[in-house]
């Protein structure tokens, strides 16, 4: 096997790619800080299982934070699929939380993902 494919965007994705976005979803809480402990087990527990260099793992959690850094999909819904001011509303705070609490934790982050 090669990838996994993902149901939620339909693509091919690259394995490193699936366990990081699916730790982040998992272990992410409210206000965004990342449970760093359980994401470590989780992919130690993943890696014992299926082969994931800590290279790949790393790249695609620089890809992650740079497309969260980058996203516009509130934008989108908002402006261009009519989405409801209020409820598009709600969404950014926590969206910036996280950012926020992953960029001054980037280093423990990083290590949380990679096994290092």
């Amino acid at each position: 096997m090669v990838a996994v494919l993902d149901w939620d965007r339909m693509r091919v994705s690259t394995y490193a790619d699936e366990v990081v976005k699916a730790g982040q979803a998992l272990f992410g809480s409210e206000v965004g800080v990342l449970d760093l402990n359980r994401i470590a087990v989780f992919v130690a527990a993943y890696r014992s299982v299926v082969a994931v260099e800590r290279a790949a793992l790393s790249d695609a959690l620089s890809r992650l934070l740079w497309k969260r850094l980058t996203d516009v999909w509130p934008a989108e819904f908002r402006y261009l699929r009519a989405e409801p001011s209020e409820r598009i509303a709600g969404l950014f705070p926590p969206g910036e939380l996280a950012l926020e609490w992953w960029i001054s934790h980037r280093e423990e982050v990083r290590r949380a993902f990679s096994g290092v």
